[in-house]
This record gives C-alpha cells, structure tokens and sequence, in this order.
C-alpha cells in the first residue's frame, strides 16, 4: 500500500470511529457567577449545544433576552457552562 493510500484508508477509519462515537447527551447548566443566576437547559448533543449557545451571544441573538443582557453586562468570563447529567445513549432505537 502506498502512503497515499495508506493515508486514506486511515482518514476513513478515524472517520467511521467519529460517526459511531456516542454523543454526549443531557442535562446543562449556564451560571452567571456574579448575581448567582442558572439558566437550566436539555440537549442531544451537549458540545453542539454549548458551540450554539456561545455563538448566538456573540452575535447578540440569545433566545433568553435577560440572559443575553447578562452576558453583555458581565461577559464570558462571568459565566459558566456546566454538565449537570449525562444520559446514556439507548442500545436500540426506539419510540
């Protein structure tokens, strides 16, 4: 095999190890550390979500306005994003 080949064959194999890895799903919590307030949240895919949530801040457009206005007022470092509780993926797809 030549190592053009070689790197192939081992870029589809961390790629199928990628889409068969479970995603972290659960239960999440953003604490703004300086008035104590937690915004309570659920999601199936917890990195995803905390990539969405830092974005929409950033471009002014949280779903939470007084949320939004907190992280404007305090900004990132004021505010922490927390796993509460992971859920384990089913064995078998299902209703």
């Amino acid at each position: 095999m030549s190592p053009v080949e070689d790197s192939r064959a081992s870029r589809a194999e961390r790629k199928r190890t990628y889409k068969e890895a479970a995603v972290p799903m659960g239960i999440y919590a953003i604490r703004n550390r300086v008035n104590g307030k937690v915004f309570v949240g659920h999601s199936l895919n917890l990195p995803a979500m905390f990539n969405r949530i830092r974005f929409e801040f950033a471009q002014r457009m949280h779903r939470v306005p007084e949320l939004q206005a907190d992280w404007e007022r305090h900004g990132e470092a004021a505010f922490s994003f927390e796993v509460l509780d992971k859920l384990e993926p089913l064995d078998e797809p299902g209703p």
